[in-house]
């Protein structure tokens, strides 16, 4: 990788009004973190909406899905259940530290972290030294403005800047036209998660300073992996109680449908970066995959 370190954009702090702010905030802050995970109001966020995905719109979707794939009694259980018993909060899930918000497929197996062996072609593609660098590179092409294809997600302290390739199953086609080889690399991983509304591909730049709230996200048929550009020390992420950071040239892949959240310590000056990537869960079989997609197809 290049020795070279990415900086804090000049102007980070005229576009972050949380950061800086006084200690007593920042404990006021960190307390409601802890009681509560951050409520999105977004319409268009599929893990908040419950206008776009509302039970009964997936439950009439489905009915025609699972006529044209002839699915077995099992199958169509399973995955009416999972529309219906999520959005009513039944007590299903395996754990408390895991409530996915729209969809939580019963009978797949659980866990928090996936090691290399689980995603063994991607991991060994991600983790290249020359696909590193590539990334590396169409990031920094990106990143020397963030008013240009950039937005920021809420957070209690700091800045959360997101430049997304793929945002909920939709490509952003001027921004995989800055970055084309990500975009070749990404579309050759036989788990990407792609046209499907619970899939991301994104640049996640975590400003210092920064704290994310508590939350789960909407899925267990989804993982996450981040591929970290800059692993800066004092970044830190926690999923279900259990604390990591990030180590360059190393993906981190956990289930966000665990409750996770992101904080630093220290005195930090540069921001952590990663490529993050959604990836369908390893043991869904390719059938289940295509109804899924199907049955939560991007909004275009």
């Amino acid at each position: 990788m290049p020795s070279n370190k990415i900086e804090s954009p000049t102007n980070y702090a005229s576009r972050s009004p949380n950061f800086g702010r006084e200690t007593d905030e920042s404990t006021k802050a960190e307390t409601e973190r802890e009681e509560k995970a951050e409520i999105c109001t977004s319409l268009s966020c599929i893990r908040c909406s419950k206008s776009v995905y509302s039970v009964e719109k997936l439950l009439t979707k489905w009915s025609v899905i699972e006529q044209q794939f002839k699915t077995d009694q099992n199958t169509k259980n399973r995955i009416t259940n999972g529309i219906v018993n999520t959005s009513k909060r039944l007590e299903m899930y395996e754990t408390s530290q895991q409530e996915p918000t729209l969809f939580y497929l019963a009978g797949l197996p659980s866990q928090i972290w996936y090691n290399s062996h689980m995603y063994a072609n991607e991991v060994s593609i991600l983790e290249n030294r020359s696909t590193l660098d590539v990334f590396k590179r169409e990031f920094m092409n990106v990143y020397q403005d963030l008013n240009i294809g950039w937005v920021a997600n809420k957070v209690p302290l700091g800045g959360w800047y997101l430049f997304y390739l793929v945002n909920q199953g939709v490509k952003n086609e001027q921004n995989c036209l800055k970055c084309p080889r990500i975009v070749e690399t990404i579309e050759g991983l036989t788990s990407a998660m792609l046209d499907c509304a619970f899939g991301n591909v994104v640049f996640s730049v975590l400003l210092p300073g920064t704290s994310i709230a508590r939350h789960c996200g909407p899925t267990n048929v989804r993982i996450r992996c981040h591929v970290p550009l800059q692993a800066s020390k004092g970044y830190y992420i926690s999923v279900a109680g259990e604390q990591q950071t990030w180590q360059e040239e190393k993906t981190l892949v956990f289930d966000d449908s665990f409750y996770h959240e992101v904080y630093c310590y220290g005195n930090i000056n540069e921001p952590r970066v990663v490529l993050m990537i959604d990836l369908w869960h390893p043991s869904l079989l390719l059938r289940e995959r295509e109804m899924i997609k199907k049955l939560f197809s991007p909004q275009q």
